[in-house]
This record gives structure tokens, C-alpha cells and sequence, in this order.
């Protein structure tokens, strides 16, 4: 099955792609890790850029679906699967994009602390990027990663805050600024007082007032899970 799988990742058709792909990462998920190790290490590890963009779109996808599997797999592999991510972080397509955000926000989580600040940089270059809908899902990305790993994230939202402040901003794309104001309330919890001043005290002086109001005006008011997207 593992082989049929790969054999399907670069499908001309979205959908279709999208779907092996995930099947992939689930399946290599919960298989014996000698069958999947040589898929993982031949297959989804090897990326070029000279590659069809629907083979990277497969590859990226099918990593992030293995990221919510067991732990065992993903330690033994975690340093490669992290470089294989970021690789495609200046991919030129977005739905390539789309499928690195969401893999860096699930291993966020599992990365030592001094590892965070460079994932959380990439993540911040995806959200600087012209289509809202990859905005979106880098949003849904910073989401996932704070309510996985809230100390950590709270500890460097110095650098993310400012850009989710710019993605909110942008008052044209209803379903991205929601993403946006998604993410910040997890890395906030305005719920937690302290915890709020404490993360405002790290910002930049130059968003910090703005954020503060922010709080109060519209984070304070949303309720904890109060959407319903795919985490």
C-alpha cells in the first residue's frame, strides 16, 4: 500500500494529490517503522526545487500528515524532516506553501527550544506572502503551534506577534483575519491577565500599544476553540 501511495503523490489533480498524500502521512504513521524508514528516507526526505511543483506539494503534504502520528517515527527523523520542511519555504507555489506552514506548526512542538526561533522565522516569511490564502493557513499554522506549545510560543512572540498584526490588518479577506485573530488569542489566552501583559512586555514598543487594545477590543471577547478548523 506504502508504495502505491508514493506512486500517487505528484497527481496532476489537487484534490486527488492532496488526499494520497495525507493517506500517505497516516498510514506511514502507524506502519512498522522498517517498512516505512526507506519510503521516508527515498521518498518524502529527497526535495529539489527542480522537482514538478506537484511532486514537492505531494512530498510536503505527506510529511505534515506524518507529523500527527506516533512519536517514535518522528524522533528518529525529526532533524530531517524539520530540513526537508524549511526547504520549502521560498517555494514559488502556494499550495507548496501552504503544506510547509502547516508541517512547521506540528513540529514546532517537538523541536527543542533553541530550535523554535528559526521555525517560527520561516513562519513569519510565509505569512509576509501575497495570497491570503496562504496567510491563512500560515495563521492556522502559529494557531496550532501555540496551543501545542504556549510557553514556548509566548516566549518568542516578539517576533511573531507584529507579523500576525499585519495579517489581521488586512480587512479584504474576512477568513484570513479571522485565522489571524485565531492564532494571537492563543498566544495571548487574554483570559490570563498576567500571562498577557507578560507576552505584550516582549513585543516591540512600536506594536505594543496597538496590541494591548487589541486584546481588550476583540481577542477578550473570543471564546477558547470557538472554531471549528482542522487543528
Amino acid at each position: 500500500m506504502l508504495a502505491a501511495l508514493v506512486a500517487g503523490i505528484d497527481n496532476p489533480i489537487d484534490e486527488i494529490r492532496m488526499g494520497i498524500a495525507k493517506a500517505l502521512g497516516a498510514v506511514a504513521a502507524v506502519a512498522p517503522v522498517e517498512l516505512v524508514e526507506p519510503i521516508l528516507q527515498a521518498s518524502l526526505l529527497q526535495s529539489s526545487h527542480g522537482d514538478d511543483w506537484q511532486l514537492r506539494h505531494g512530498r510536503v503534504v505527506a510529511l505534515s500528515s506524518l507529523l500527527r502520528g506516533p512519536a517514535g517515527l518522528i524522533e528518529q527523523n525529526k532533524v530531517e524532516i524539520q530540513t526537508a520542511l524549511v526547504q520549502y519555504v521560498d517555494d514559488d507555489k502556494g499550495l507548496v506553501l501552504e503544506g510547509c506552514a502547516t508541517g512547521i506548526g506540528r513540529i514546532i512542538p517537538l523541536v527543542d527550544a533553541t530550535e523554535a526561533p528559526a521555525l517560527l522565522g520561516s513562519l513569519v516569511s510565509i505569512l509576509s506572502n501575497p495570497s491570503a490564502e496562504v496567510r491563512k493557513t500560515a495563521s492556522q499554522a502559529v494557531k496550532h503551534a501555540a496551543k501545542a506549545a504556549p510557553e514556548l510560543i509566548s516566549e518568542h512572540c516578539g517576533a511573531i506577534v507584529p507579523a500576525l498584526m499585519i495579517v489581521r490588518a488586512d480587512n479584504k479577506n474576512a477568513p484570513t483575519k479571522m485565522a489571524a485573530d485565531r492564532a494571537l488569542f492563543y498566544i495571548f489566552r487574554p483570559a490570563d491577565t498576567e500571562r498577557a501583559q507578560k507576552c505584550v512586555k516582549l513585543l516591540p514598543s512600536a506594536v505594543a500599544s496597538d496590541v494591548s487594545s487589541h486584546i481588550r477590543k476583540v481577542l477578550s471577547k473570543m471564546k477558547p476553540d470557538s472554531d471549528d478548523e482542522e487543528d
